[in-house]
């Protein structure tokens, strides 16, 4: 019974902070993002490249593998500690 109010306790604790966490992130979207007016002076000229060029999928597999990589150490690591 203990752990199961100690859990109700951090739930709500957790709830509470994602709301504020949404509310203030919606309030910030608004202010700083909503009431941005346009660029004084427009371009004619296209946009330089695609997004599918070797530089960017080189760049998305390094990161991806970077992520992978320090993940699969983290969860090593935490699984040979003696919990």
């Amino acid at each position: 019974m203990h752990s199961t109010s100690r859990y109700r306790q951090h739930m709500i604790g957790w709830l509470s902070v994602s709301w504020v966490g949404l509310m203030l992130h919606d309030w910030l979207v608004v202010f700083t993002v909503g009431w941005t007016g346009a660029y004084a002076e427009l371009v004619k000229k296209r946009p330089s490249g695609g997004l599918v060029t070797a530089a960017n999928i080189t760049s998305l597999l390094i990161h991806v593998a970077t992520v992978i990589l320090i993940q699969s150490v983290s969860f090593v690591y935490l699984q040979s500690q003696p919990w």
